[in-house]
């Protein structure tokens, strides 16, 4: 490249800033698209569980997502005992 350097097009300007715009609106979109699969998420946790936010202090954390993956439906986590339930979210954060 170097022993044809004066036959390379010279770099626009526009090209670069054209390119920096669409990486941009990209990423907007993916943390627009992200918020609202997060809303969802809450939206769906309180429908099952009104006072889900008491469970754990971080919803989209190892722990919750393993619980809300496993327990969908309060009914079935009730009939879980509480050393189970510990000894399943341990698990489920030390494999993550």
């Amino acid at each position: 490249m170097l022993a044809r350097l004066d036959e390379l097009p010279d770099a626009n300007s526009q090209d670069l800033y054209w390119t920096l715009c669409q990486l941009v609106e990209r990423r907007n979109a993916i943390v627009k698209h992200a918020s609202g699969l997060k809303n969802q998420m809450h939206q769906q946790l309180s429908y099952h569980y009104p006072s889900y936010k008491k469970f754990f202090c971080e919803i989209d954390g190892k722990a919750a997502l393993s619980f809300w993956e496993k327990y969908p439906a309060p009914h079935q986590a009730l009939v879980v005992g509480v050393d189970e339930l510990a000894e399943y979210l341990r698990q489920a954060i030390h494999d993550s």
